[in-house]
Formats: C-alpha cells, structure tokens, sequence
C-alpha cells in the first residue's frame, strides 16, 4: 500500500464503500505497508495480518553532501498536498535573515500555480526546476544543502530517503511513515504539517549551526545504511514470501 491518503479516502467514503474495502483486505494473505503508523491504520480495517517493509534505496559510495551550499531543494509533485504553499512562506521569511539562500521546487503538479503565487507574492528566493530526470537529480544534489518537504500526507516518501542516502538532511513534516526515519533533532528535523512558524524556526537555527550541519549529514546517511538498504528490504521481502509458501 502506497496511497499517501487512503485514510482520508476511506473516511470521506460512505458506509457501502467502506464495507468494500474491508471485504478486499480480509481476502488477502497479507497487507504489505509502508510504516509501522500505516500498519496502526490498516489493522482497524482487516483481520488480515499486515507485515511493515519500507521503502529502501541504493546508498552511493560516499556523502556528497556540501556545507558551502546555500541551495535547499524539495522534489516532487508541487502542489497544497505537498506544502508547497507553506514553503514559499517559509521562504519569504527566511530571505530578510539569509538573502543568499535559495529554494528550488523540482518536480510536477501545480507548478503553474505555485509560479503565479511567486511571482503574485514577489519572492525572490524561490525558482521552479520543473522535472528532472535521475541524472540531473544528482547534480542537483550535489549542490544541495537540505531537502525540505513540508507536506500534510505521505506514505514514505523516495525523495527523503534519497536525499538522507546521499547525506542531505531534511526538513519534513509529521506524517505518514517520516517520523519513523526522521528523528527531530537527531538526523534532520520535523514540524507539524502547516507550522510555517517553527519550520522557519527550526531552519534558521540549521542555517547558523555548521557543527549541526555536518551531525545531521552524517546522521542521515547512517540511518539509511543501516535500515532502509537495498539488501535488508530485499530480505524482507523473502522472508515475507517464504512464509506464505
């Protein structure tokens, strides 16, 4: 299950739709999910065991991490799901404190719209990348000093995981399965969903701290390595189908 808001779905539907649903799941030999917070969800729903396997991603041989850069970067579908919204406030404020950093939207969706709304709003500080091809995110990231996802729903986005795989830290949200790879303070930092205040906050504070810069990088890129590698999702995926033989 990958829906960022299938819970919003299911409650938003009527009782006859719902019930469907719960007869789909209690068909299945298992329910394969994201996080252990999606897991809390679907169990309310079905009787069929439900099994937590991650996201993981390919960790590259070393950080490319660089505390020179003054770029943060978020990837993905622009739009108010993703927060985009909140961010172009966050950066409106972070301009009068540091005028030399710059936010760089990557990705599709509503970007005519977040564009109007920067051009509307006259912020300077923020350009849209558009889309980008794996190639092009790699040099991307190789300018990149934080990847900031200030979103509302998620399952377990890609994006963090690969950014924390190539030591850029994050600034997300409390949703979906990111607080079980983001710990605030600790590898990267966390806000709830629409707190414009304490994103921008807890930026500033990253923004003036080197020490913190580098103890987040090296944090990240730790936490990826040793929980969300290729191989420990690969065996749980063969533990998985192994007991269902």
């Amino acid at each position: 299950m990958h829906a960022s808001q299938f819970d919003v779905f299911f409650q938003q539907s009527s009782i006859f739709i719902q019930n469907q649903i719960r007869k789909a799941l209690d068909r299945l030999d298992r329910l394969v999910v994201l996080s252990d917070s999606w897991a809390d969800f679907y169990k309310q729903l079905t009787n069929t065991a439900v099994t937590v396997i991650p996201n993981a991603v390919k960790l590259p041989e070393q950080s490319i991490f660089q505390l020179s850069s003054k770029t943060i970067v978020t990837f993905g579908r622009m739009g108010q799901r993703k927060g985009s919204y909140d961010l172009l406030q966050v950066a409106r404020e972070i301009e009068a404190i540091f005028p030399d950093v710059r936010f760089v939207l990557y990705g599709d969706g509503e970007a005519k719209q977040v564009a109007a709304a920067i051009h509307a709003q006259q912020i300077q500080n923020v350009a849209i990348g558009g889309w980008i091809d794996t190639e092009e995110q790699q040099e991307v990231l190789e300018n990149a000093l934080l990847h900031f996802l200030p979103s509302y729903h998620e399952g377990l986005p890609m994006a963090i995981l690969e950014t924390m795989a190539a030591g850029i830290p994050n600034l997300s949200t409390r949703v979906g399965g990111i607080p079980e790879v983001i710990q605030d303070g600790e590898n990267g930092m966390l806000s709830e969903p629409g707190d414009v205040k304490d994103m921008v906050g807890k930026l500033t504070s990253f923004l003036k701290d080197t020490r913190r810069q580098k103890m987040y990088s090296i944090a990240a890129r730790s936490t990826i390595k040793n929980q969300y590698s290729l191989k420990a999702y690969h065996e749980k995926w063969m533990d998985l189908y192994n007991a269902l033989r």
